[in-house]
C-alpha cells in the first residue's frame, strides 16, 4: 500500500457530489484562505474547502467561542494529508452537552492522515544504500516505505545475541558480548541503541550506546539496564549493519536517513519519516474536552502515540484505522468520563494498542457507567518496538469496559491490568491506592499472545486492585516453547476479589510450569469456565502466595478437560489451610492417566509439590472439597476441532454448569466496519515474521532470494557439486525448531521416539510418517503444511552465508549437537544458538526429512527446484547427534528409502505454505 494513491480495492465508489453535507470540508485540492464551506472548489477558483485539518479546527473553534446552536461536522475528502506536527484540540474546541463536534471522512472516501513527511532527494551512498536529508522541523524515530515500517539496521538481523558477562560494579551500564558476535571496529555508534530483555524476560529496554570497545568486547551504555549473563539483546541503528532490504539508519545528528529499500527505484517509493508526537491530541487544560468525535479516518505514523486523549468527557474514536505509532495506538490519561474507543482497527504499534493510564478508580463522573469503553476493536501485532506491550493496557484506572475485541499477536499480554507499587503499607492501605478496580473484560477473543516473554498471561493483572471481572472471554493458542510460566488468565500479586466466569481457555503452551489459570490474591472466584489442559501443562488452576496474600479462593462449576495424561486439577505451590474456601460441583475428565492434585493436604510423600489423588483430596477436611464434583466426559460438540460447546446430553448440567455462548459470540461483532476488514485482508504491512500455530509450533517467515546451493570445498562430497544458483521466488514459513515429541503426539496420538522428552525432537519417524503428520496438521490448522524442499531447507540453513556452517567454517559446540558434545542422545530443541535467521538446530540434533527425491545436481540456475518427479530415495539434511561435525555442514546431503526407519536419527521440521500459494482465503 502506498500512501497518496487511491486503493480501489479498499474503498467503495465515492458518494455522488453534494449528497453529504457538513459545516466545513477539507481537501487536498483546498486552500486555507477559503471559507471551507464547499466540498469542492468553485468554478472560479475563489472559494472551496480548506487544505488542512488545523484550519478546519480553527474554524470550528470560532463557532465554539460564538456559542454553538447546532452539532458541527468537518468532513475530509479522499487523499493523503501529511501532518508533521501534532494536531491539537483543547478545551476551547469542545462541543456541549447538546451539540457534538465530529471530524470524519466524506462519504465512503479513504482519508489518510500521516504524522510525518515524505523524504525526497535520494542519492546513492554505496552498494544498494541510498541517503536523503531529514527535513527541518522533525526529529524522526521511524521510517516507512510504502506504509511499512523499516527496520533499524541491526545485528543480528533476526533473533538475538546473548550477554556474555554483565558488569554489576558499574551500575549495569556495560556488558560484554560473545566472541564472534559483533565486529564494531569501524562503526559510528552515535544514535545507536541496544534492545535488551534484562533480568527475567519480563520487559524489553532500549538503551543508547555510549561506546563499544572491540578489544575487550564491551558495550558501554548511557544508562543502566540490570542486564545479566544470558540476557537476549540486539544492536540497532548502526550504518555498518545496513545489509538487508527493508533496513534503515536514522542519523539525527547529521540530519540524514540511509536505507536499503525493499523496492526499486527508491524515487518511486513513498518514503516517510515520522514527525508528530502524538499525531492527534485531544487534551483539556482549562477543563475537559467534551463531546468531540473522530470517525472513519486512517491515522498513521507518530514518533510517540498516534492518539493521545487526556481530561476528556463524552469523546470518541470510532471506525478508524490507527496504526504505526512508535509508542501506543490510543492512550487516555488523566480524567476521563464516557469515552468510547470502538469499532477501530488498531495495529503495528511499538508498545500498546490501547492504553488507559492514571484515570483513577472511578466511577465515572455525572453518573456515567464507564470512564472508557474499549469495544469491538481489532487490535493486533503491537509491541513491535517494545516487547512488553499489550493489546489493551490499563494502569491505575477503574470502571472501564473492554469488550468484544479481537486481540492477537502480541509479544506479551493480550490485556493487562496494573496498579501501583508494592510498598510497605498494610493490605487495607494498599487497596486504597490500587485503582485498577471494577473493570469488566468480557467477550474478548484473545489468541497468539505471550509470543516472546515468560511468567505471563494472555489476560493478566498485577497489583491491580479489587472487583475486576473476566467474563465470557475466549483465550487460546497463547505462550511459546522457549519460556516457562505461561497462563491463559494470570491473576498475579495483590489482585483481589476478581470474578472469573464463563471463559473458555485452551492451547496454553510453554516450556514448563504452564496452566490455564494462575491465581494469587484474596477472595478470587473461578466459576463456570471451560479449561482445556494441554498435554504438557502443569495443571488447570495453579495458586501461589506472595507475602502470604493468597487465600479464600473459590473454584466451582468448572469443566476441566485434560488432553493428555499429565497435569493436575489444582496445583498448590505453597498450601495454607485458608487457600480454598470452596471447591465443588466441578466436572473433571482425563481420558488417560489419573486425576491428581499437586501439593496441598492430599499430596503423598514429603515434597511440598508431591501429587495426591482426587480421592485423597475429596477426603481431607471431612470432605470439604469437590464432594459433589463428577468425573465424566463433558460431551463437547467436537473437541478435536476445538468446538467446546456442550451436547444436549452433557453431564455438565448435573453440576449446575450454565451453558455459555463464549465460543460463538466472543470477538468482533457484525458492527465492525467492513472497510476495516478489507484492510486486514490486504495485509498492508506484510506478513508477520514469526508466527505460532495451535500446537505451539513457531514458524519463521523466510523472504524470497537467491543463493549458491552446494559446496566445492575440499570437505565437500561429490553430490554437493556442481555449485549452482537457486532462486526461491516465494516467501514461506519454516519451523524455528524441529518438530517435538509433544507436538507429534498431539497430532498423531503416538510417540515413536527412543529418547523420550516432550521438548526433544521426535525421532524414529519415516518420510511417510512425517508427511502424514503434515497432512493431519494441515487439516487441523486450515492451512497447508508440508516438508521443505531440499532447496528451501538449504536456503534457510545458510541464512545468507556461504561458509561451511551458518556461523563459519569450523564446528562450534555452542551452535549444534553432534558427536563431540551430544553425550549420545538428542537434546531439547533450542538449546543451542540459532543461525542468523533465528532458526535452531539446522545443524545437528536429528536428521531432517525433505520433500523431494534424491538426485544429482544440475549446473543450470534453478527457480524453486523440487527435484525429479520420480526416484528411489528421499533427501534428509542437517546431520544429527550421532554423526561427526562434517555431516552437519549446510551443504551436506544424505538420502534414504522413504519407508526406512533408522534408529534414533531421523526427524523433521515443517513448512507452512503462504496462503496465496495454497489458494486459501
Amino acid at each position: 500500500m502506498k500512501w497518496g494513491l487511491v486503493l480501489l480495492s479498499l474503498v467503495a465508489a465515492s458518494a455522488a457530489a453534494g449528497d453529504v453535507s457538513a459545516d466545513f470540508y477539507v481537501s487536498t485540492a483546498g486552500n486555507d484562505a477559503w471559507s471551507g464551506t464547499l466540498y469542492v472548489p468553485n468554478t472560479g477558483g475563489t472559494d472551496g474547502p480548506f487544505a488542512t485539518l488545523a484550519r478546519a479546527r480553527d474554524a470550528v473553534r470560532d463557532l465554539v467561542q460564538a456559542g454553538l446552536d447546532h452539532s458541527v461536522s468537518v468532513l475530509v475528502r479522499e487523499g493523503t494529508y501529511y501532518v508533521p506536527e501534532t494536531l491539537e484540540l483543547g478545551s476551547g474546541d469542545s462541543g456541549t452537552a447538546d451539540y457534538a463536534i465530529t471530524y470524519g471522512a466524506y462519504a465512503d472516501e479513504e482519508v489518510w492522515i500521516i504524522g510525518g513527511v515524505v523524504l525526497s532527494g535520494w542519492r546513492p551512498f554505496r552498494d544498494d544504500i541510498w541517503v536523503a536529508s531529514i527535513p527541518e522541523g522533525i526529529e524522526p524515530q521511524q521510517v516507512f516505505e510504502n506504509g511499512r515500517r523499516m527496520t533499524l539496521a541491526r545485528a543480528p538481523n533476526r533473533g538475538y545475541y546473548r550477554v556474555e558477562e554483565a558488569d554489576s560494579a558499574n551500575d549495569h551500564t556495560e556488558f560484554t558480548y560473545e566472541d564472534g558476535d559483533l565486529a564494531p571496529e569501524n562503526w559510528n555508534v552515535a544514535g545507536s541503541t541496544v534492545y535488551i530483555w534484562p533480568t527475567y524476560d519480563w520487559s524489553s529496554h532500549e538503551v543508547s550506546i555510549e561506546a563499544i570497545d572491540a578489544d575487550s568486547r564491551t558495550i558501554l551504555l548511557e544508562s543502566r539496564t540490570g542486564a545479566k549473563p544470558g540476557n537476549r539483546y540486539f544492536v540497532q541503528n548502526v550504518l555498518g549493519l545496513l545489509d538487508e532490504p527493508g533496513e534503515c539508519r536514522i542519523d539525527r545528528e547529521s540530519r540524514l536517513v540511509y536505507c536499503r529499500p525493499r523496492q526499486a527505484p527508491v524515487e518511486e517509493q513513498v518514503m516517510v519519516a515520522s514527525g508528530a508526537s502524538p499525531l492527534l491530541a485531544i487534551r483539556g487544560a482549562e477543563g475537559p474536552v467534551r463531546n468531540v468525535h473522530f470517525e472513519n479516518l486512517n491515522l498513521s505514523v507518530a514518533n510517540g502515540h498516534v492518539v493521545h486523549m487526556g481530561n476528556v468527557e463524552d469523546c470518541s474514536i470510532r471506525g478508524c484505522l490507527v496504526e504505526n505509532g512508535r509508542s501506543d495506538g490510543v492512550v487516555v490519561t488523566g480524567h476521563a468520563a464516557g469515552v468510547a474507543i470502538c469499532d477501530n482497527l488498531v495495529r503495528y504499534h511499538g508498545m500498546n494498542g490501547v492504553d488507559l493510564s492514571g484515570l483513577g478508580p472511578g466511577p465515572a463522573a455525572d453518573g456515567r457507567e464507564w470512564q472508557v469503553s474499549i469495544e469491538n476493536n481489532h487490535i493486533h501485532h503491537c509491541g513491535r518496538l517494545f516487547g512488553h506491550g499489550a493489546g489493551v493496557a490499563i494502569t491505575q484506572s477503574g470502571h472501564n469496559r473492554v469488550a468484544q475485541n479481537d486481540i492477537h499477536h502480541m509479544k506479551r499480554y493480550g490485556t493487562a491490568l496494573t496498579g501501583g507499587s508494592w510498598g510497605n503499607a498494610t493490605w487495607e492501605e494498599h487497596w486504597d491506592r490500587l485503582h485498577a478496580r471494577n473493570n469488566v473484560l468480557a467477550y474478548n477473543h484473545v489468541h497468539h499472545v505471550n509470543l516472546d516473554t515468560q511468567d505471563t498471561g494472555a489476560m493478566e493483572c498485577f497489583l491491580a486492585g479489587r472487583y475486576n471481572v473476566y467474563d465470557h472471554n475466549l483465550i487460546h493458542d497463547t505462550g511459546n516453547d522457549r519460556f516457562s510460566l505461561q497462563s491463559g488468565i494470570y491473576i498475579d500479586d495483590a489482585s483481589d476479589y476478581f470474578t472469573v466466569t464463563n471463559n473458555v481457555i485452551y492451547g496454553v503452551h510453554g516450556s514448563g510450569g504452564d496452566q490455564c489459570i494462575f491465581v494469587k490474591g484474596v477472595g478470587n472466584v473461578i466459576k463456570n469456565n471451560i479449561l482445556i489442559v494441554a498435554p504438557d501443562n502443569t495443571g488447570a488452576i495453579r495458586s501461589f502466595s506472595m507475602g502470604g496474600h493468597c487465600y479464600e479462593h473459590e473454584y466451582t462449576q468448572n469443566i476441566i478437560f485434560f488432553e493428555g495424561s499429565a497435569g493436575a486439577i489444582y496445583d498448590f505451590n505453597d498450601w495454607i489451610d485458608t487457600r480454598v474456601t470452596a471447591a465443588d460441583h466441578n466436572l473433571f475428565w482425563k481420558p488417560t492417566g489419573p486425576l491428581t492434585i499437586r501439593g496441598g493436604p492430599a499430596r503423598s510423600g514429603k515434597s511440598k509439590l508431591g501429587f495426591g489423588s482426587l480421592d485423597a483430596w475429596q477426603a481431607v477436611y471431612d470432605g470439604k472439597y469437590d464432594r459433589h464434583s463428577v468425573i465424566a466426559d463433558p460431551l463437547f460438540v467436537n473437541a478435536s476441532e476445538r468446538d467446546y460447546r456442550l451436547a444436549k446430553k452433557s453431564p455438565a448440567r448435573k453440576i449446575g454448569f450454565a451453558p455459555i455462548d463464549t465460543i460463538e459470540k466472543a470477538g468482533l461483532t457484525n458492527a465492525y466496519p467492513e472497510r476495516l476488514r478489507r484492510f486486514d485482508e490486504a495485509g498492508d504491512e506484510g506478513a508477520e515474521e514469526l508466527v505460532a500455530n495451535s500446537i505451539g509450533m513457531w514458524l519463521k517467515r523466510i523472504e524470497p532470494g537467491s543463493f549458491l546451493m552446494g559446496s566445492a570445498s575440499d570437505k565437500s562430497d561429490d553430490d554437493e557439486q556442481p555449485v549452482h544458483e537457486v532462486t526461491i521466488s516465494k516467501p514461506y514459513y519454516i519451523g524455528v525448531y524441529e518438530v517435538t515429541q509433544g507436538q507429534y503426539e498431539d497430532v498423531m496420538g503416538t510417540n515413536p521416539s527412543r529418547f523420550k522428552g516432550s521438548r526433544r525432537p521426535v525421532e524414529q519417524v519415516t518420510w511417510e510418517d512425517a508427511c502424514a503428520f503434515c497432512r493431519r496438521l494441515s487439516k487441523r490448522e486450515g492451512a497447508e503444511y508440508r516438508l521443505p524442499t531440499e532447496a528451501e531447507w538449504e536456503y534457510a540453513c545458510r541464512a545468507g552465508t556461504q561458509t561451511a556452517y551458518s556461523w563459519g567454517d569450523e564446528f562450534d559446540e555452542r551452535r549444534a549437537w553432534a558427536s563431540p558434545n551430544s553425550d549420545e542422545t538428542t537434546h531439547n530443541i533450542g538449546g543451542k544458538r540459532p543461525n542468523p535467521w533465528g532458526l535452531h538446530d539446522m545443524s545437528g540434533n536429528v536428521w531432517e526429512w525433505c520433500d523431494g527425491w534424491y538426485a544429482p545436481y544440475d549446473d543450470e540456475p534453478a527457480i524453486d527446484p523440487t527435484g525429479p518427479r520420480k526416484g528411489t530415495y528421499r533427501v534428509v539434511r542437517g546431520g544429527d547427534w550421532e554423526f561427526g561435525p562434517r555431516r552437519s555442514r549446510s551443504a551436506q546431503r544424505y538420502w534414504q528409502d522413504p519407508g526406512f526407519l533408522y534408529e534414533m536419527c531421523f526427524g523433521f521440521r515443517v513448512v507452512r505454505v503462504e496462503q496465496a500459494e495454497s489458494g486459501k482465503d
